[in-house]
């Protein structure tokens, strides 16, 4: 995954990491009384749309595809 986005120090280096960091996340925004919503994303199917859409798969167009997921009804 590292090798595929634009800024891959900002990414964490393992999935444990990764899980660690959105959990955290998950926390903080129910703890500010905001819903967090899962959405399962496919690295090909974003990296696809980012391309199609002519943008870096970065992490304004991760968090716009995981948007559109889920106005899409296609999250848990």
């Amino acid at each position: 995954m590292q090798s595929l986005i634009p800024e891959p120090r900002v990414f964490p280096h393992t999935h444990e990491e990764w899980l660690a960091k959105a959990m955290k996340l998950e926390r903080e925004l129910t703890q500010k009384g905001i819903t967090a919503v899962r959405v399962e994303v496919e690295l090909k199917a974003l990296l696809d749309w980012a391309a199609k859409e002519k943008r870096p798969a970065d992490k304004v167009a991760r968090s716009s595809y995981a948007l559109l997921l889920t106005q899409a009804g296609l999250c848990r």
